[in-house]
């Protein structure tokens, strides 16, 4: 039998590790690691004749990583002729490590998560082995671009299998559909390490928990007994967690999902990593508890979980006062940072929101900027491209770009300065810490070129999108600038060991002219109400959807949006007719794409929203998938568009408005 061969980066190994049919060796120091291992005398005999007869590259343009070895169940034909085949069997083998990142990673420290199985600078491959064991062919899939996954990687050393309940339930050969729909489950849910803001993490495992309870509604209270009824042992634990899930339900769901807003506005760093952690933890224990039923059919799971929810009562639930201790993490005074972007061009300075963009050092004219800065102070007349910035913003260009460390990061980069952000106290793990500081305030100037990459259908049709800010040579690092002691300090962040992207750089035209005014107002409006806040939480997170490379998770996230813009009601119906009244010119139009999206919303969204599907297992077709997204793209930025020209401040307006609409359409009288 043919073998295949996965290399496996950022895992440092000590032993030899069984995971499920498939085994993860080390490529050097293989002697010690099989003395003590517990493969059968074949498994052993494989890995020697593998790691001998590709000894040169293990040792050279292999070095330093692991690899997974499993049986091949295609030929070499369906593999390399077929790349679905190839990218199903990555997707395999990440699978395969679940157990692995269920006991041993920490959602508040993703820097220790293992590498993505078989990326290589940037490529997803794997080798096809001859009869020999030796490397024959290799199957090269995408590549992995603007990958944010951080770290240095797991150091497993010796690796025992503390849970074996678990471990039987992860690597079980069951194909039945309640073990493929919560198998499934659990995969998703690991997939949320890979998710570094917090934000969309913890809305991407609410996605997870809402469908896990197999409710033939999705109102979440009916959902939640099914769920806690399962885990729960005495009456006790039913109420704990009913009041732990009503907290994140009411207090922090609604506040994220419906009224756009961030997680740390209402909750320290600890807290958030403790929620996520928990509900993370929930779907675990949860798809466990149902797989090791031994139930194999949804009807008589009904009948089960129906069992467990009547051993219980449901009172309404209890949510504590906050403490002092809970004070936001985006508290406190604020600051001015700024930070490298490796791939931007740009010939002037640049404001985007209360983002400015500085070029490098040759394309500077720091006199240019005086004499403007003078002439806009003393109410004279001035460049067309200084229109947006502001006194202070000026100011700051002048202060910053005086300093000779400026200059010579100007000398390569973009620069980006932005102001009014959470500062950095005394400790080094601050309200936010060290790294975690770093990464938001990135996250925050990355908001700045978002217009660009709603708008630049060119850049985005040859797959160049600006880079993500701060990371130069894989590790993340922003500047704090104090105005009152005109100091410069670094904050470094974490490594980012899997970050890629492509040679072409993202080039912002010459006196770049905003064509479209509606979107850049929604995205950079200071004057915010609840409407304007959605719109303009939508529009970001769709902007968002562009670096995700994996197509299940971003059509996943585009119909979160989608369901947010809507927060009186989670039926797919309601929310359909309310933005189409919005968004449609005629009752024809109306008509053609309400079918269309009720159409792709029970062929996407419920089953992988809600069924736990891979985009994968629903088509094969790219370009279908890519039109799936572009249509809600649509739908989402046209209601946006659509508020924002009517003005509409409170829902109370949007309800009337609604009115109207359907009027306008004929849909009521």
């Amino acid at each position: 039998m043919k073998h295949i061969l996965v290399p496996m980066q950022k895992i440092l190994l000590e032993c030899i590790m069984k995971v499920g049919k498939a085994v993860i060796f080390p490529g050097s120091d293989l002697e010690n690691c099989l003395v003590d291992s517990q493969l059968r005398s074949e498994q052993i005999d494989l890995i020697i004749k593998i790691e001998q007869n590709n000894r040169e590259k293990f040792r050279g343009i292999l070095s330093g990583l692991s690899f997974l070895i499993l049986d091949a169940d295609y030929s070499e034909d369906e593999i390399l002729n077929n790349p679905t085949v190839g990218t199903q069997i990555l997707q395999n083998v990440n699978r395969m490590l679940d157990y692995t990142r269920i006991q041993q990673c920490l959602f508040s420290r993703p820097e220790y998560l293992m590498g993505r199985p078989g990326v290589i600078d940037g490529t997803q491959c794997f080798f096809l082995l001859d009869e020999d064991g030796k490397i024959d062919n290799v199957f090269l899939a995408d590549k992995v671009f603007y990958s944010i996954q951080p770290g240095i990687g797991l150091d497993l050393g010796f690796h025992e299998f503390a849970d074996e309940e678990l471990y039987n339930a992860i690597y079980s050969e069951r194909t039945d559909e309640v073990y493929l729909e919560y198998r499934s489950l659990l995969g998703d849910a690991c997939e949320a390490m890979r998710i570094l803001d917090i934000n969309r993490c913890f809305v991407y495992l609410f996605s997870k928990v809402d469908r896990m309870g197999h409710c033939d509604t999705y109102h979440f209270t009916d959902n939640k007994k099914r769920i806690i009824a399962c885990l729960a042992k005495n009456q006790e634990q039913f109420n704990i967690y009913s009041n732990q899930f009503y907290f994140y339900s009411k207090e922090i769901r609604t506040k994220i999902v419906h009224q756009g807003n961030h997680i740390l506005n209402y909750v320290p760093i600890k807290k958030a990593y403790e929620v996520i952690n928990n509900l993370f933890l929930l779907i675990v224990n949860f798809c466990n508890a149902i797989i090791n039923t031994q139930i194999t059919v949804f009807d008589d799971l009904d009948v089960y979980i129906l069992k467990k929810v009547n051993e219980f009562v449901y009172e309404m639930p209890l949510i504590e006062e906050e403490t002092e201790e809970s004070i936001p993490a985006l508290e406190g005074n604020k600051s001015v940072y700024f930070a490298e972007i490796s791939n931007m061009e740009v010939t002037d300075p640049l404001k985007l929101g209360n983002v400015i963009f500085l070029p490098k050092l040759g394309s500077f004219n720091y006199r240019n900027v005086y004499g403007n800065y003078v002439n806009k102070d003393l109410g004279g007349e001035y460049d067309e491209i200084y229109k947006r910035f502001t006194i202070e913003d000026m100011e700051y260009i002048l202060e910053i770009t005086k300093h000779t460390e400026m200059k010579q990061i100007m000398e390569k980069h973009v620069v980006a300065i932005i102001i009014k952000m959470p500062s950095l106290v005394e400790r080094e793990d601050g309200p936010l810490g060290r790294e975690n500081l770093c990464d938001y305030i990135c996250n925050e100037i990355e908001k700045g070129y978002n217009y660009f990459v709603l708008t630049d259908e060119e850049c985005y049709a040859l797959g160049v999108l600006p880079s993500k800010v701060g990371i130069i040579n894989q590790i993340r690092l922003v500047y704090q600038y104090d105005e009152f002691t005109d100091d410069i300090t670094p904050i470094p962040g974490r490594v980012y060991a899997e970050y890629f992207e492509p040679e072409e750089k993202y080039v912002v035209k010459e006196n770049a002219v905003i064509w479209n005014p509606e979107i850049y107002e929604i995205l950079y409006c200071s004057e915010l109400n609840e409407l304007k806040l959605l719109c303009k939480t939508a529009l970001e997170r769709i902007c968002e959807t562009y670096y995700i490379s994996d197509w299940t998770i971003r059509i996943s996230y585009l119909y979160d949006i989608l369901d947010m813009l809507h927060p009186e009601t989670t039926k797919g119906d309601k929310l359909l007719k309310n933005l189409l009244a919005f968004t449609c010119n005629t009752r024809q139009q109306y008509d053609n794409e309400k079918i269309d999206h009720e159409l792709l919303r029970t062929k996407y969204r419920n089953p992988i929203l809600h069924g736990g599907k891979q985009i994968w297992e629903i088509t094969d077709s790219l370009n279908e998938i890519k039109e799936l997204a572009l249509k809600l793209e649509l739908l989402i930025t046209d209601y946006c568009v659509s508020l924002y020209r009517k003005d509409i401040a409170t829902w109370e307006e949007q309800k009337a408005e609604y009115r109207c609409c359907q009027i306008r359409l004929g849909l009521i009288h």
